[in-house]
């Protein structure tokens, strides 16, 4: 059996919703630029109070623009460092190891609320920093946030019962916060945000990362650029359509 999935849920637009499928498919042209460079607007132009996330290729460039933002704040900073245990590769950790917070510093939530009040994804402001925990305001109220673990996996094949057996081989147990004034467009992946800010800095270059970006917004209108989309930003690789060969109806 095949099934096409078809609807389109984080953008209802139609015009948004055109010219993210011609990159998708590979086939952006200047129509399709000029829509999305209508949105060029510099950065001195977002307030403070705009919830926009930048996004970024690079994650010394996004380190780059929290540190700014963070150092503008007024206030101490306060540190807390991450507990880490067994193997839990630095590639791996979901955020920083030692994590610098003050109030007023625009967070991301990194786990999903089992009381629902947020999600992976969600952005907040910091309001208060304890020993251990902090405060976060999210939508006019304000919650603690404490430390959670992240477990790292490993699997091996057991002889003697025939099967994949699954251990954990360390853990990271952190704030499940990070800054969010700027994020890198690869950790952005799986977000949907109201206010985009993409910084492309000298250019994407991996496949599809300019995509992944504008995909992250809702609306053209909660899209900004810091500059104008050139062709050469949108890195596509033709091996991504081999699934119409399989299945040409789809075509």
């Amino acid at each position: 059996m095949r099934l096409e999935l078809t609807q389109v849920f984080r953008q209802k637009e139609g015009a948004l919703l055109d010219v993210l499928n011609r990159i998708r498919d590979g086939e952006v042209g200047q129509d399709e630029l000029e829509v999305l460079n209508e949105r060029v607007s510099p950065i001195r132009t977002l307030s403070e109070g705009d919830p926009y996330v930048i996004l970024t290729p690079t994650n010394a460039a996004a380190h780059r623009i929290n540190a700014a933002f963070l150092k503008a704040l007024a206030g101490d900073e306060r540190q807390y460092a991450a507990q880490v245990t067994g193997e839990f590769g630095q590639g791996a950790q979901p955020t920083e190891a030692t994590l610098i917070l003050k109030v007023g510093a625009k967070a991301m939530l990194l786990r999903n609320d089992a009381d629902r009040r947020w999600v992976n994804g969600t952005i907040a402001r910091v309001t208060r920093l304890g020993e251990e925990s902090v405060h976060v305001e999210i939508d006019g109220r304000e919650h603690e946030i404490e430390p959670v673990a992240w477990e790292s996996r490993r699997y091996a094949y057991d002889q003697t019962a025939q099967k994949i057996v699954e251990t954990v081989a360390g853990t990271f147990k952190q704030l499940p916060l990070r800054l969010a004034w700027a994020l890198t467009i690869h950790k952005s992946q799986g977000l949907t945000l109201d206010k985009v800010y993409i910084d492309l800095g000298r250019g994407t270059f991996a496949h599809g990362q300019a995509y992944v970006a504008l995909s992250r917004c809702r609306s053209l209108e909660g899209l900004s650029l810091a500059r104008p989309l050139r062709p050469q930003d949108v890195l596509f690789d033709r091996a991504v359509l081999g699934y119409r060969e399989v299945f040409p109806s789809l075509v």
